[in-house]
C-alpha cells in the first residue's frame, strides 16, 4: 500500500527539506511515523503544505494540510493537530501522541524508597556548584536592575531574581504548561 502524506514543518519535531525534488523529512515525528510505515508495511510520498499550516475551516473550505485531505490531494496529514470538534467531526484521528518539554536528563540509577532520593540524582559537589551558580546569578540580576532603577530596594530585588531563576529551573513559571499534541488525520 502506498500513502500521499501531508506534511508541515514542526521544528524540533518535524524538520523538512527538498531533495532532487522530494520532500524529506526528518526528527522524532519522522522517525515515529516511519516506525508505523515499516510495522504496519507501507510506503508513503511526502507533500509539504503550502506556509506549513495545519489548516483550519473557512466557509470555503479547510486549508493547509486538512485541506489537502479534503480535497483528497493526499491521504492522511501528519502534524500537531489540536483536537477540536470541527476537526475530530470532518476527519478521523488517530489516538494523539504526548510531547512534553525535557526538563532534565539524569542517569539511570537503582531506585529506592527514601525520603531525599531525588538528591541522590547528583554527586554533593554538583549540587552546591548548582547553588552557588543561582546566588552568582541572582547576583548579577540584581546589580544590573539596581543599575536601571535606582529607587529599589536591594534585598527586594535578590529575593525577586531568586524567586525568578527558582521558577524558571524548575520550569513553573507562567506559560510553561504548554502541551503538545500529535495526531495522524486520516481522510473519511
Amino acid at each position: 500500500m502506498h500513502l500521499r502524506v501531508a506534511v508541515a514543518e514542526f521544528i524540533p519535531f518535524l524538520k523538512l527539506r527538498k531533495e532532487n525534488g522530494n520532500v524529506i523529512m526528518s526528527g522524532a515525528l519522522a522517525d515515529a511515523f516511519d516506525l508505523i510505515a515499516r510495522r504496519v508495511n507501507f510506503t508513503y510520498t511526502l507533500y509539504r503544505a503550502e506556509g506549513d499550516v495545519w489548516g483550519i475551516k473557512r466557509p470555503n473550505g479547510w486549508t493547509g494540510m486538512l485541506g489537502m485531505v479534503s480535497r483528497n490531494e493526499v491521504d492522511i496529514a501528519l502534524g500537531p493537530f489540536t483536537l477540536t470538534y470541527g476537526r475530530w467531526s470532518e476527519f478521523k484521528m488517530s489516538a494523539p501522541l504526548y510531547a512534553d518539554n525535557i526538563e532534565i536528563l539524569t542517569p539511570v540509577f537503582e531506585w529506592r524508597m527514601a525520603l531525599f532520593n531525588m538528591i541522590t540524582v547528583f554527586k554533593y559537589e554538583v549540587w552546591i556548584l548548582l547553588f552557588f551558580t543561582v546566588i552568582l546569578i541572582c547576583l548579577a540580576m540584581s546589580v544590573t536592575d539596581k543599575c536601571d532603577n535606582p529607587n529599589s530596594k536591594f534585598q527586594t530585588r535578590i529575593c525577586k531574581n531568586l524567586w525568578n531563576v527558582t521558577r524558571t529551573l524548575l520550569q513553573k513559571g507562567e506559560g510553561t504548561n504548554n502541551y503538545n499534541y500529535f495526531a495522524l488525520n486520516l481522510k473519511n
